[in-house]
């Protein structure tokens, strides 16, 4: 829940309690079938976006926060007027649980912070309906994509797979925000928000602020921060600035498929030692003066021997049924460390599976793969990858969500 990330950072508004108190003049900002927002509304949420980022208030800025804070509460009567028509309420024992889990994590006082809120103006029913809005569309999304957003043990193996591969390549720290365009119309939408982050983070706005609350990417709520990734997992366009980037220095807005883009890089760091394999070894000697038939003999005994192995646990009778070869339990290795042969030989297989005999030095070896990990510097576990995958599924859906009911919703701006 995104606004579960700034409310405690709220007490800066009594600086800003000019605007929170700015009601001279109120009057209709929206309706979103037939129910009304109120320019009070749009002001009060506004200075909850700036006392957020920290931003200086320029005229620009302030407008920024005007037109997010207008966006954000129309996207919020969509959310519980469809959760609504499904009856999902959410009573108040769940807010104030809600509110103090929050408190507990930040490690700050509640009943202050409400105090504080108070003071600039700006009424605890204002931020428990946002909380309502937040949680009722998170159980909403639960509920409608339960099924849909559940990741197979294939796709994680798959993502493990990509990222062994990536592993070798230089990695990056990258902050980003995006900008969703989910129709043509948007275009020039998306770019005037793209725009709007920028002035308020050259004003002094935290990056992890602005993404917060600005941001479409599922990483929104870590403030912006991806973990450590190749080139190759950004979109080409964003990849090619990157890769000319200094270190705390922010790009421009940047159009990708999906929409803009506007990334900070904060670090960067050499290829990481990824993959760990857990081996046996099965191995036959031959002789020195061995002519090349009777090895080619001795490689097609222990290979028709392996083929009935059925994983590491069976490496002794494997070796049993072929004179003299021996098993070698050579531990956890890292895949760079091996032997080309050996590593390509490798490559594929499942714990438990054997490759064929391969001739070596010693004779003829059969490598049996006990087990295959990920280690190295910040390599997240398979639950963690699911976890990720799983997020930004449901955030997808979520979005179009959202599109499909601003498509069919009746949304006018008297103002205008």
């Amino acid at each position: 829940m995104r606004f579960f990330r700034t409310v405690f950072l709220l007490a800066a508004l009594a600086s800003a309690g000019g605007a929170a108190h700015a009601q001279t003049g109120v009057s209709v900002a929206a309706i979103v079938n037939d129910e009304l927002i109120s320019t009070y509304d749009v002001q009060q949420r506004a200075a909850l976006l700036l006392a957020f980022s920290n931003a200086e208030r320029t005229p620009e800025v302030i407008r920024s926060a005007m037109d997010q804070a207008l966006r954000s509460l129309i996207d919020e009567r969509l959310q519980l007027q469809e959760a609504n028509s499904y009856e999902l309420t959410i009573d108040e024992e769940t807010i104030d649980a809600a509110l103090e889990n929050i408190a507990e994590q930040s490690g700050a006082d509640l009943n202050e912070n409400l105090t504080a809120l108070a003071e600039a103006g700006v009424p605890e029913s204002t931020l428990r309906e946002q909380l309502r809005a937040q949680i009722a569309w998170d159980r909403l999304i639960q509920g409608r994509y339960r099924d849909r957003v559940r990741i197979s043990s294939d796709l994680v193996d798959e993502a493990m797979e990509e990222m062994v591969q990536a592993l070798q390549e230089p990695q990056y720290r990258v902050a980003e925000l995006f900008f969703a365009i989910d129709n043509v119309n948007e275009e020039q939408e998306a770019l005037a928000r793209a725009q709007g982050a920028l002035e308020q983070l050259a004003q002094g706005g935290s990056f992890s602020a602005v993404a917060q609350q600005f941001s479409d990417a599922e990483s929104a709520q870590r403030g912006g921060i991806l973990p450590y990734q190749p080139l190759s997992a950004f979109p080409p366009a964003v990849a090619d600035i990157l890769s000319r980037m200094q270190p705390d220095r922010i790009s421009v807005p940047i159009r990708a498929p999906g929409g803009y883009y506007v990334v900070a890089l904060v670090d960067k760091r050499d290829a990481a030692s990824a993959e760990q394999l857990t081996l046996k070894a099965i191995v036959l000697p031959i002789a020195e003066d061995a002519t090349a038939d009777e090895r080619e003999t001795a490689r097609a005994d222990l290979q028709r021997a392996a083929e009935r192995a059925a994983g590491c646990d069976t490496a002794d009778a494997v070796a049993e049924r072929v004179e003299g070869a021996f098993v070698s339990d050579l531990g956890e290795l890292s895949a760079a460390s091996l032997q080309p042969q050996v590593r390509q030989a490798l490559a594929g297989l499942q714990p438990g599976e054997a490759t064929d005999a391969i001739s070596s030095q010693l004779g003829a070896q059969v490598f049996m793969l006990c087990d295959r990990t990920i280690g190295g510097p910040g390599i997240p576990t398979r639950q963690e990858i699911a976890a990720r995958m799983e997020d930004q599924r449901r955030s997808m859906l979520s979005r179009r969500y959202l599109r499909d009911l601003h498509r069919e919703a009746a949304i006018k701006y008297p103002e205008q």
